[in-house]
């Protein structure tokens, strides 16, 4: 059941306890997870149909995979554990989110869109997928919004905004230590070189779960030293990329993507529902003398002035 609202609903953090059970055995050894409760389990459940068992066994086998806690009885104290878990529930939940917009038009539908794309959050591997379009047609306004709906489900973050203004003017090397300060909490991290900072991100960061956002990338390079390859990162984490070139995402091997694209008059109308009495009172004049392009300059114009 609760796996099944993960799937339902994102806005959800699941962490299983695996309690006085080794890290190794949740994985289909000889004494895991599986092997230890399920013959019990199935007692449990010999009045049910088939088909009920299976999803039971299917439920078990996606919790022992997910990232956990690991309590062991010798290594510390249940009230230390547990103060463990509060005070990292408590980090999730009170995150410093990003900015979106005073009055974000349209953006809901290619919210979900986007976090479709990514998968849920107990999915195994990483997920990368890319938000393409024209120029300041919302593609960091998504990217944020995706953020502030996720971030709690993630043990790092970290938002690399306006990636081509920035490694046109510092080198690539300080995006790497930026990358790794905001996910590690660590300051002053130094990797010398590009070169240098692959393998720190990837020694560091590939048993973390983290989300990431690389906000207006505009060359391949960029993605080759910030995110490389899937393995760079820990089970379960995802690397959003926004940029104008859709061919670059291709080339990177970014298999999901989601196109941002104008609103049409309709669309425009109905996302400004709502809005100051002003700006319908506007839209509904310009409708009379039926000027699109003038319409939207100036609804936007009383929009973000």
């Amino acid at each position: 059941m609760i796996l099944e609202c993960l799937k339902e609903r994102t806005a959800r953090l699941f962490w299983p306890v695996f309690y006085d059970l080794e890290p190794s055995h949740r994985f289909g050894t000889k004494l895991g997870l599986m092997q230890k409760l399920w013959p019990n389990m199935r007692r449990g459940f010999r009045m049910m149909r088939r088909t009920r068992c299976f999803k039971g066994r299917e439920a078990l086998s996606k919790a022992a995979n997910m990232v956990g806690w690991h309590f062991q009885h010798r290594s510390q104290s249940e009230s230390e554990f547990i103060t463990k878990i509060v005070t990292e529930v408590s980090k999730r939940i009170n995150l410093s989110l990003l900015h979106v917009a005073d009055y974000p038009i349209g953006v809901e539908s290619p919210v979900l869109e986007v976090t479709s794309l990514l998968g849920h959050g107990f999915e195994e591997g990483v997920s990368m997928v890319g938000i393409y379009g024209v120029g300041g047609i919302g593609k960091s306004t998504i990217a944020c919004a995706v953020y502030n709906l996720i971030a709690f489900q993630f043990e790092g973050l970290c938002y690399l905004a306006n990636i081509k203004e920035s490694s046109s003017n510092h080198d690539l090397a300080q995006l790497q230590e930026t990358l790794l300060d905001e996910i590690l909490g660590e300051k002053d991290i130094k990797v010398g070189d590009v070169n240098r900072g692959i393998p720190i991100i990837k020694r560091r960061l590939h048993r973390k779960k983290v989300l990431l956002i690389l906000d207006d990338v505009n060359k391949l390079k960029q993605l080759k030293v910030l995110a490389g390859g899937h393995d760079w990162f820990g089970s379960g984490s995802k690397v959003i990329i926004t940029t104008r070139d859709k061919h670059l995402l291709n080339t990177h091997g970014v298999e999901k993507s989601y196109e941002v694209e104008q609103l049409n008059d309709e669309k425009l109308l109905n996302c400004l529902d709502g809005m100051p009495s002003k700006v319908t009172k506007l839209i509904q004049v310009m409708q009379i003398f039926q000027n699109r392009q003038f319409l939207m300059l100036m609804a936007f114009h009383w929009l973000w002035r």
